[in-house]
């Protein structure tokens, strides 16, 4: 077990990881209960295998080979996803990312039998949004090409959802989010 994985399974709060440069393998992180959003699925639903090919993650199709956070343009994604904590091998200078901690980890590539030794960063994500939250107001996207670019635009805040059709219902007049508390998660 790594000090990179100790420190996250140490945080007892509801989040999710990403490792870039394959600094989190899904099969470490799954033994140690932490959470990732390429997850461990053999079902993938089309629409979340497009939102993170936006996102710029590694185990999805459509997504850049060895992505680093100046690679991943779309930090809005990241937030609506949970992630709190980002684990990369290169250090990155971004104000939405605050410092943690730096690890040596020495790790044994389990398909190719090869042992490595890397510098590992972990950086907290200082806009993550809670695991769930309550919204007063909604967005009608009809068109579902278009619901990726509003969710990546710079105005975009997640006081809104997005629907497909109008529901035809007023909406509240509170412009912020609520969290909400998730009594039991299994």
């Amino acid at each position: 077990e790594t000090a990179t994985l100790n420190f996250l399974k140490n945080d007892k709060e509801l989040f999710r990881t990403i490792g870039l440069n394959k600094t989190l393998e899904q099969h470490e992180t799954a033994l140690n209960d932490i959470q990732t959003i390429d997850g461990f699925d053999a079902n993938l639903l089309k629409r979340y295998i497009e939102y993170m090919g936006e996102v710029g993650d590694e185990t999805f199709p459509n997504t850049i080979d060895n992505p680093n956070l100046k690679e991943i343009h779309e930090k809005n994604l990241l937030n609506l996803l949970n992630v709190k904590y980002l684990v990369t091998n290169v250090e990155i200078n971004d104000t939405n990312f605050k410092f943690v901690q730096q690890n040596t980890v020495d790790s044994l590539n389990i398909w190719q039998r090869i042992k490595y030794s890397q510098t590992q960063y972990i950086y907290e994500n200082r806009n993550f949004l809670p695991r769930a939250y309550l919204v007063n107001d909604y967005k009608v996207i009809e068109e579902p090409e278009n619901i990726l670019a509003e969710l990546k635009s710079e105005d975009y805040t997640p006081s809104y959802i997005i629907l497909e059709e109008n529901p035809g219902i007023s909406t509240g007049s509170r412009s912020e989010i609520e969290p909400v508390p998730i009594k039991h998660y299994t």
